[in-house]
């Protein structure tokens, strides 16, 4: 199963720089890590669409705009989720569409997390 190659692979990258001193190679895994991660999710939300969620589903499961994670998509280069971490606690909660209004938020005055559809990013 590629998901599977993918973590086995962040797993190795993330024990390598776990156990280097080195910032270089530190910072060099992370990068790999954000690429492999980057196509990876573009694989997982290939097959999320494959089983019928939708695009919005899927983009507050990301806590992303729906057109965002389709742009991003549809360019095939790879997919990039920003924001603040989700916390651990929360990520050991299985999440389901029919939860993502639920879902944890960020708490207020994070960056992108009170802004309002057809708010400006400058304001």
């Amino acid at each position: 199963m590629v998901e599977r190659n993918h973590l086995a692979r962040l797993r190795e990258l993330a024990g390598q720089a776990q156990a280097s001193g080195d910032r270089a190679t530190v910072t060099a895994a992370l990068a790999e890590m954000q690429r492999i991660t980057a196509l990876a999710l573009g694989e997982a939300v290939a097959r999320a669409r494959e089983q019928g969620i939708s695009w919005r589903e899927l983009a507050a499961e990301l806590r992303m705009a729906a057109t965002t994670l389709h742009g991003q998509y549809r360019s095939g280069r790879g997919m990039i989720v920003v924001g603040s971490p989700v916390p651990s606690a929360a990520m050991a909660v299985p999440s389901t569409p029919a939860a993502a209004g639920r879902a944890w938020r960020p708490p207020a005055g994070l960056h992108g997390s009170t802004r309002s559809p057809g708010s400006s990013r400058t304001g």
